[in-house]
């Protein structure tokens, strides 16, 4: 078999299906989408979204078989005030088979190369694999910031077997409810010094349009969050819950959790923290441990740069930072971004 003979095409929207099938049976696909669940998001996210058309490339081996993925997912993007469209480099699979060719390469350098007439303004990406985003750098990315995964970890008997630990098989549970045990106790304890706002579940529908242009307007780099309505549209078990945070009766800042299976952990995942002021941000944050424990979650996550107010705020409100981090990556074009870039699981987790 020549491993060289690939095209790779730009593919429309009748073949979700077929992308389906080899991003299914290379283990790509996540679990809460199944076929139909998959097909409505991937038609929805990269056909028919409201911040523009997408770009999906596919590679096509020489018997026409599916043996790469990549796509763009457009972006609704305030930088500098100016609104502009991202284009989100995500969903990049190649087959095991033709990673030793240029194919991966090939792909890259097409999206570089015609992004602009695609219509997007910049390109940019959350890489975590160290490989990836070294061969990301070397075709004409930039590197940005680092996000670190923070943990309020919940299971420790599960958190530390995946860490490498050997721990017994018996003993696992019984530290997983001592764990339990211990930040049920822990908790109220920490809200009750803390003196949180109160916290209540809300529609989507529901937020404070002129409180989200306000919290938007502190970052000069950043998705926007006034699509928070359809960004959190549910396909199959993807689902999302919005807590907002009430101070003197009105909300003063909002939290989109989701929950979710990362590798071995059931998780409870803080998608988006939206908020202006500290007690806000500890509040919803709490509401985020009270609701992992209520879920029976393993850990509760949240990503963060490390010299941010909310890694700080993070610190101080019972979770770690773990080994884990995503990369901020963009084109090289539009590579003075990066210092100023806020980035969460918002972007990540459309994904």
């Amino acid at each position: 078999m020549d491993l060289t003979a690939y095209t790779i095409e730009t593919a429309v929207r009748g073949e979700a299906a077929e992308v389906y099938d080899f991003l299914f049976n290379n283990g790509q696909v996540h679990h809460d989408l199944d076929r139909h669940a998959f097909v409505e998001w991937w038609q929805s996210r990269f056909f028919d979204h409201p911040a523009g058309v997408g770009r999906v490339l596919i590679a096509r081996g020489g018997a026409g078989q599916l043996v790469a993925h990549y796509a763009v997912l457009p972006f609704a993007y305030y930088a500098e005030r100016r609104k502009l469209t991202g284009g989100f480099i995500c969903q990049l699979f190649v087959e095991s088979r033709y990673r030793a060719t240029p194919l991966f390469f090939d792909l890259e350098r097409k999206l570089l190369q015609e992004f602009n007439g695609a219509g997007f303004d910049f390109l940019y990406g959350l890489i975590t694999i160290k490989p990836v985003l070294k061969a990301h750098l070397a075709l004409g990315f930039a590197k940005g910031q680092d996000l670190h995964v923070y943990g309020f970890p919940l299971a420790p008997g599960t958190l530390a077997t995946a860490a490498g630990f050997k721990i017994p098989a018996s003993l696992q549970p019984l530290m997983n409810a001592c764990g339990r045990m211990l930040a049920r106790a822990a908790l109220p304890i920490w809200r009750t010094a803390a003196r949180p706002l109160p916290v209540e579940l809300v529609p989507a529908d529901s937020l404070n349009p002129s409180l989200l242009e306000r919290i938007q307007a502190q970052w000069s780099v950043a998705a926007d969050r006034s699509t928070i309505a359809e960004r959190v549209k549910p396909f199959g078990n993807k689902k999302y819950e919005i807590y907002a945070a009430l101070k003197d009766g009105c909300h003063s800042g909002y939290m989109i959790l989701r929950r979710m299976q990362i590798r071995e952990f059931n998780a409870t995942v803080v998608v988006d923290v939206l908020a202006t002021d500290r007690k806000t941000v500890r509040s919803l944050l709490l509401e985020a441990g009270k609701q992992g424990i209520h879920h029976g979650s393993d850990v509760v996550m949240c990503l963060a740069a490390p010299n941010s107010q909310l890694a700080r705020t993070l610190r101080n409100t019972l979770f770690v930072r773990t080994p884990e981090f995503f990369t901020i990556v963009c084109d090289q074009a539009h590579r003075g971004m990066l210092p100023s870039w806020h980035a969460s699981w918002f972007d990540h987790d459309y994904v």
